[in-house]
């Protein structure tokens, strides 16, 4: 059915119906009783009058939308990611720039929103910045927001739109993702919800007040460096790729303080360089979906450590892990992401590596215990019986160690 109304191509066909017509149109619909007098054909002909009115507004509008579907299931949903789906379907408009929030979906810990952006022919770059907020009756939430595009997960959600280099154009199609979760003792666990969440995602919109000029391309990181501090004691932005501030907001002076979670927008107000020029605002409610939770307590033994399972959950959209690593010496302080010998990489029963999303741990004091947080990405429809773990390569400095059978485990789901 999708298909055929892309075929059809009606988008914009109708004018988009208010919703307060919509309203009377469905309760014209659902309240309607055919008269004795009026002929069938008439009948036929006002429904269908009624019908492509309503599609002009809404069903056909959503045709136009990027949503999460495409975003996160790439275009494969399974039945119950569609189930939990939310339409949102608003398009705000601000500086030349439409931001449009098609739909988004809800695991219970982590938070997808489907975003598309457009602007009107040669409007100037805005540099935008994305915040997500939340609440469970009335608590705020603590959450760790991230943005995707495509297989660029992670990426900032901070960025000149349009962008100031034609070469590099800025993404008009993301994911905004949202983790749930509470700051506990050890680095970062997932909160539990009783209740649905609120919503607000706030799109700020920052208008350059000086010239704009792109980074030069310097093979020595000082003089890289040194280049965007420069330009700004001259009073104009540098921008990386025309897209990026990073860095130029680091060669800045310190207007605010680092602690401070707006220090970023901070530091671009009251250098001077920027002003705010807008905020766009989308409000929305997502129920708390079913999880699963299997294989706690689960230890699994090995010459240098024992794994303990803590906790193994399984939502519609992600399986996420945590566990205890307990080493049978201190492990150095300078342990890294480069080579951690108990990251694991997760894979279904069928042997199929689960897609890796996220992963943290932190040590003890002692420096032989480690609290270990992941997750990976599991759309499907048919049941996940088995969860094998694997020593992940991308965390290891000998990758032969991902071979090493005698370092896997397998956690049953019973």
């Amino acid at each position: 059915m999708k298909k055929q109304d892309e075929a059809l191509d009606l988008a914009g066909a109708f004018p988009e119906t208010p919703d307060l017509c919509r309203r009377a149109v469905l309760n014209a619909v659902g309240s309607y009783r055919e008269e004795k007098k009026m002929k069938r054909p008439l009948v036929m002909a006002i429904a269908i009058v009624l019908i492509l009115a309503l599609l002009g507004g809404t069903a056909l509008a959503l045709v136009n939308y990027y949503s999460v579907r495409d975003a996160v299931a790439n275009g494969t949903p399974s039945k119950e990611f569609e189930q939990n789906i939310i339409p949102i379907e608003q398009s705000k408009t601000a500086q030349g720039i439409t931001v449009s929030l098609g739909d988004a979906v809800f695991d219970g810990s982590t938070l997808a929103a489907a975003l598309e952006l457009n602007h009107e022919e040669n409007a100037a770059p805005q540099y935008l910045i994305s915040w997500l907020k939340a609440e469970c009756d009335g608590e705020p939430l603590t959450i760790s927001v991230t943005g995707s595009s495509g297989d660029n997960d992670g990426m900032s959600t901070n960025f000149f739109y349009p962008s100031a280099d034609v070469r590099y154009p800025a993404t008009e199609k993301m994911t905004i993702l949202g983790d749930i979760y509470d700051q506990g003792a050890y680095g970062m666990g997932w909160r539990e919800l009783t209740a649905p969440v609120d919503w607000r995602l706030e799109v700020q919109i920052y208008k350059p007040n000086w010239e704009i000029v792109l980074a030069d391309e310097i093979r020595d990181w000082d003089a890289y460096e040194a280049q965007f501090a420069q330009t700004y004691e001259q009073g104009k932005i540098m921008a990386e790729h025309g897209v990026s501030l990073e860095e130029y907001v680091s060669g800045m002076p310190n207007f605010s303080d680092y602690s401070n979670e707006n220090w970023f927008a901070d530091q671009l107000v009251k250098s001077g360089a920027f002003t705010l020029a807008d905020t766009l605002t989308f409000d929305f409610t997502t129920p708390l979906p079913e999880t699963q939770e299997y294989g706690a307590d689960q230890v699994f033994a090995f010459d240098d450590y024992t794994l303990t399972i803590r906790k193994l959950t399984r939502s519609f959209m992600r399986v996420k892990y945590q566990y205890d690593v307990v080493f049978a010496q201190p492990q150095s302080k300078e342990y890294k992401y480069t080579d951690l010998d108990f990251g694991y990489a997760l894979y279904d029963q069928n042997g199929r590596e689960m897609t890796f999303k996220s992963t943290t741990f932190d040590f003890e004091d002692d420096q032989r215990t480690a609290h270990f947080w992941g997750e990976v990405e599991y759309i499907e429809d048919s049941p996940l019986t088995a969860i094998q773990f694997r020593p992940d390569a991308r965390f290891l400095m000998t990758k032969e160690k991902a071979q090493d059978e005698g370092l896997w485990f397998t956690v049953e789901l019973k």
